[in-house]
């Protein structure tokens, strides 16, 4: 009779070690919780359409989910995809956790997780507490890295016949020619520049060479300092620039 009792004991540990459910971590129900359309923001907060599937153990024949302790979904086929739309329940906290079988016959047990579920309204409310702030600050940052150096730099001057990649135009006020700047803003009918003879700001299209020329010849005429103080280079780039357009 004693040497049966050590017997019986490890029986007995045997099958008390046997668990209803899975608890190590390899031995665990994995899921993989799905954002299909709608918001999931901070919080755990969600609306919309959402899934749930199964991505471990591969052998899973059987799956059932529940949400708040209620059975919402029991499948054989994997990945034991259910699909649900938060609309359909109540607003607030929900648990969800799922249940597998293996081919084997053991069951696993998912960790529960906990969403909130949200209104239209209120997703509305947080996805434009969230964006908003985004847009003016990208807003602000683009506007100053393109008009900053525009409107803070100091009036460039002229040089006569050079218009640089944007090209040249007249200005409305005084009538004189001057070269667009690249990084100015285009604003679709024209660039938003500053005249360096008068300083009038005006948005500006690209001047044609003949209009430019006689734009030129209207400067001359009113300064001639400003083609005395050429250097040679810049009269031979002037020149080579015209000779461009001659027949």
């Amino acid at each position: 009779m004693k040497k049966a009792i050590p017997f019986i004991l490890i029986t007995l540990s045997l099958i008390i070690a046997i668990p209803v459910f899975a608890q190590n971590q390899d031995e665990s129900l994995v899921l993989d919780f799905n954002r299909d359309f709608g918001y999931g923001g901070f919080g755990n907060e969600i609306q919309g359409r959402f899934s749930l599937s199964v991505t471990s153990p591969e052998d899973i024949i059987h799956v059932e989910y529940y949400m708040d302790g209620e059975k919402v979904f029991e499948g054989t086929e994997s990945p034991f995809k259910w699909q649900f739309n938060t609309a359909s329940y109540p607003e607030g906290s929900h648990t969800f956790t799922a249940i597998g079988t293996r081919q084997d016959g053991t069951i696993l047990k998912a960790s529960e997780f906990t969403r909130v579920f949200l209104s239209s309204e209120q997703a509305w409310g947080k996805t434009s507490e969230i964006i908003v702030p985004i847009l003016l600050v990208v807003g602000i940052a683009t506007l100053g890295g393109v008009l900053g150096p525009v409107l803070l730099g100091h009036k460039k001057e002229h040089t006569p016949g050079v218009y640089g990649i944007a090209g040249g135009a007249i200005c409305s006020r005084c009538k004189f020619p001057y070269s667009r700047n690249v990084m100015s803003p285009n604003l679709l009918v024209g660039k938003l520049s500053r005249c360096p003879h008068c300083g009038k700001w005006g948005i500006v299209a690209r001047a044609s060479v003949v209009d430019l020329q006689a734009a030129e010849k209207r400067l001359a005429a009113k300064n001639p300092a400003v083609f005395e103080t050429q250097t040679e280079e810049e009269k031979m780039h002037q020149m080579l620039d015209d000779s461009r357009f001659e027949e």
